[in-house]
């Protein structure tokens, strides 16, 4: 057999394999997957992706219902206001705003409790609301009286009362402008909103048709798309020129509509034929029709599950739909090669560790002094592999720290659409140990999840220039936190995505609190043997550092070394300074308990191995040793770090 005709097989057998591929993958797609029974008359849905919960408006019913997305089960249902119908997550202060529509109020709910904390007069007959993470307010669309009214997220009062078209009803936020887009049904018309203003600064008539109703921002087009209910279309318009540049036929009465940021698709409810319609938003046309429940009415994306949820007001339930193309793979496979699909592999953001593209200050971190907000903290770091390590960086509790990445995509800093830090993880360091993140989105702003309220006043900004992007997370400690790793995830518009962990990066200590501080000095070990021996009191093996450095000394003449021994956290940090009590670094290690003494009434004692029985010399020097070797590595990258700081003590870390 030639060589050319083995090509023309291996060619042959590609193009059926991914073909293969491509309809086993469009088989599994876009499938309702459960229908979850809620409450009387189920309208607006919105998802509060650090609960991973979908709370459901029930109109008829004055509730909302509370469901789990991993279960898909409700979990609670919490009373409002009469005629809830519109709903949204405020993921800056974890609330759910419900707007009332018969008592003319909104509905503020605690996530966390699952109770009503507020509630607030607004204009008459409430419909939509959109929550602007940018200026952290609500906005919501006042259908009878034609205006939007603005909610201060911090006071929840009313601060701007706007005026725009007739039956103002759907609301959307666009991150990218700063700008609130707002469904006319009556007039026929899209109204703009500049966030910093309160004004309206267009008003777009042509193209949006009879009736529309629902209004959803595309993060990944900067563009919205609208459903005009009566002509059963759905608008779409450039949100830079403020036009429609497309109309795209979809089924009966749509209603609600959501985007999905991760497959940049488009999801319509089709309230008259029980369908949703999928929209690709790069050709605008529908790509699938999916049957749901009766009467789907509003469509939202759940980000953490990569699935759709859609209320069906006519038989009480929730359908759930998912895609299991989902964000967090290396590659994206969705037009030109195989059966009309880019089979086409784009390498995920990087912060300086793509091969090709290394640079020295991929995340630079900063935060101030107790004393006088002079910089302490402040210092770019190399991230040049997968899995770097940096010097581990003491953040202080009420000092503001602001985290900023640098990035690289190899299409360019405009098509970062995700960014995500998280921190403080319960086992090993991946995104659902996490229970402390801050999340940037495109399309869904900003989304805090600290269950344990580690940082405040949470704010994150992203620009870019020709290269790179730079998004900046800035926050305010507010507690403790153990040493703890980063892991970034990242992906851009064509969903090539990366988990990137940053190892020991941070510590949070509390400056004002009375830590037990030993300080060992040079060539004395009396100070570190009391160490050792309130260590062994509190039940704590000896750590292998303290094998091996007992005092400055054992590093360099012209350092210091101080022990803070955190017994809540389990934790012995050695910090190294200068003799001028300049911060080098520190190094944390976890204590660990001793194993219980063996009595001779203990039935279970010849089943426990003999590890450190401490009459037996030999094995004792056999443990000795080991930890001993153990000291020298760490002793030898130490002395490697310090030998950098030594040679520029302007440094501080």
């Amino acid at each position: 057999m030639n060589t050319s005709r083995i090509v023309a097989y291996v060619q042959i057998f590609t193009i059926v394999a991914l073909s293969c591929l491509f309809f086993a993958q469009t088989a599994n797609a876009l499938s309702v997957i459960a229908t979850v029974p809620v409450s009387f008359g189920p309208a607006a849905v919105t998802s509060d992706s650090a609960k991973g919960e979908v709370f459901v408006a029930n109109f008829f019913d004055n509730t909302v219902s509370v469901i789990d997305d991993t279960t898909n089960t409700v979990t609670a249902t919490i009373p409002v206001g009469s005629g809830p119908i519109g709903i949204t997550y405020d993921s800056g202060k974890a609330e759910i705003f419900v707007t009332n529509f018969f008592d003319n109020t909104v509905s503020v709910i605690d996530d966390t409790t699952n109770t009503v904390t507020a509630t607030i007069p607004v204009g008459s007959s409430p419909r939509g609301i959109a929550y602007d993470s940018g200026k952290a307010e609500i906005f919501v669309s006042n259908s009878a009286d034609n205006t939007v009214s603005v909610i201060d997220d911090t006071t929840n009062t009313v601060t701007a009362t706007i005026p725009v078209g007739s039956a103002p009803l759907g609301i959307a936020y666009d991150s990218g402008k700063g700008e609130v887009f707002v469904a006319n049904n009556n007039a026929g018309t899209v109204s703009v909103i500049d966030d910093t203003a309160n004004t309206v600064v267009a008003t777009i008539p042509s193209g949006v048709s009879s009736s529309p109703f629902g209004i959803a921002y595309d993060s990944a087009m900067n563009e919205m798309f609208v459903a005009n209910n009566n002509d059963n279309t759905v608008s779409v318009i450039d949100d830079t020129t403020n036009t429609v540049t497309a109309t795209i036929p979809v089924g009966s009465a749509p209603v609600g509509i959501g985007f999905d940021s991760a497959m940049n698709e488009m999801f319509v409810a089709n309230n008259n034929d029980n369908t949703v319609s999928v929209i690709d938003d790069t050709t605008n046309t529908v790509t699938a029709t999916i049957p749901v429940g009766s009467g789907s009415y509003a469509v939202v994306y759940d980000i953490a599950m990569h699935e759709i949820f859609i209320s069906n007001q006519n038989d009480n339930t929730v359908s759930v739909i998912t895609n299991p193309v989902t964000p967090g793979r290396s590659g994206h496979t969705p037009s030109s090669t195989v059966a009309g699909h880019d089979v086409t592999m784009y390498h995920p953001p990087s912060l300086g560790n793509d091969y090709y593209h290394h640079y020295p200050d991929g995340l630079r971190i900063q935060s101030n002094d107790v004393t006088g907000g002079v910089g302490f903290n402040e210092k770019s770091f190399e991230i040049t592999k997968y899995g770097s390590t940096i010097s581990q960086q003491v953040l202080q509790i009420g000092q503001s720290a602001n985290f900023t990445f640098k990035i690289y995509d190899e299409r360019g800093p405009d098509t970062i659409s995700h960014v995500g830090m998280y921190v403080h993880f319960k086992g090993d360091v991946i995104v659902t140990n996490s229970d402390m993140s801050v999340v940037w989105d495109k399309h869904d702003g900003i989304t805090v999840t600290d269950s344990e309220k580690f940082f405040s006043n949470v704010r994150v900004s992203e620009h870019h220039d020709d290269n790179f992007a730079y998004v900046s997370i800035k926050f305010t400690p507010t507690k403790t936190m153990p040493d703890s790793s980063i892991l970034m995830r990242m992906w851009d518009d064509k969903h090539a995505s990366i988990d990137l962990p940053i190892w020991g990066a941070i510590i949070i200590v509390d400056p004002n609190a009375p830590v037990p501080v030993k300080e060992v000095p040079s060539n004395q070990y009396g100070d570190c043997n009391t160490l050792v021996s309130l260590l062994d009191s509190d039940g704590y093996q000896k750590p292998a550092i303290l094998y091996k450095i007992k005092s400055g000394s054992d590093l360099s003449s012209a350092v210091n070394v101080y022990w803070v021994y955190d017994k809540g956290a389990e934790k012995l940090v050695m910090v190294e300074t200068f003799q001028d009590g300049t911060i080098i670094g520190d190094t944390a290690f976890n204590l660990v308990k001793k194993s219980a003494e063996p009595t001779l009434t203990d039935h279970a004692y010849v089943y426990i191995p003999v590890q450190n029985n401490r009459q037996n010399s030999v094995q004792e020097k056999i443990m000795m040793h080991q930890e001993e070797m153990k000291a020298e590595k760490i002793l030898e990258s130490m002395h490697v770090n310090l030998l950098h700081a030594t040679s520029n003590s302007s440094i501080i870390q």
